[in-house]
């Protein structure tokens, strides 16, 4: 079985994984004993037939895949460059480590909404990332600096403030709006 990492973002350093692996402020394998957001036994990580999988122990603030807070005493599965927050520790799976992991930022795609309706939904995490964003001139778009008119990525948002399924968001009607507008456009101009 390969060697999977932790790498440290704020240390800059690798974390080697090894099963039952427990992080906590006080209790553990590796303690972040400077972090009060950390609690004494945090979360724990198992390793089964090669897959890495996090469990929140209970913690006061819960662990965070993504973005996402963890159930607590439930296991989920991990994916190379999946984003784990431990307090305000951020480690991030890797199974090298020659070069800093890249494209790690908590991925989250926002699906607009009209401007009248409030501020957009969000979509969180799926087990690979969705990175799109719906653009028009009518559409409300929160700020940020990585953003750029035509980008289909949009990285380093707000955490999510409501989850979607891939089935919801193709279902929503402003998707359906949009995907018939470009799909008139498209025949219009053909």
């Amino acid at each position: 079985m390969r060697q999977l990492y932790f790498f440290h973002d704020q240390a800059k350093t690798y974390i080697p994984i090894h099963d039952g692996l427990v992080i906590g402020r006080s209790k553990g394998d590796l303690h972040f004993k400077d972090d009060p957001l950390v609690s004494r036994q945090h979360c724990k990580f198992t390793i089964s037939h090669g897959d890495v999988f996090v469990e929140d122990l209970g913690s006061t603030n819960p662990t965070r895949v993504n973005r996402v807070p963890l159930t607590p005493k439930r296991r989920r599965k991990l994916l190379i460059n999946d984003v784990i927050k431990v307090g305000e520790q951020r480690l991030i799976l890797t199974a090298q480590t020659q070069t800093t992991p890249t494209g790690t930022q908590d991925s989250t795609v926002f699906l607009a909404a009209p401007v009248d309706n409030g501020p957009p939904s969000t979509v969180s995490e799926t087990s690979e990332p969705m990175t799109f964003m719906i653009e028009n001139p009518e559409i409300h778009r929160r700020p940020s600096a990585s953003w750029k008119p035509g980008a289909f990525e949009v990285r380093g948002m707000p955490a999510p403030t409501r989850s979607f399924s891939p089935l919801q968001i193709l279902l929503h009607p402003i998707f359906l709006t949009c995907a018939l507008g470009l799909t008139l456009w498209l025949l219009a101009n053909s």
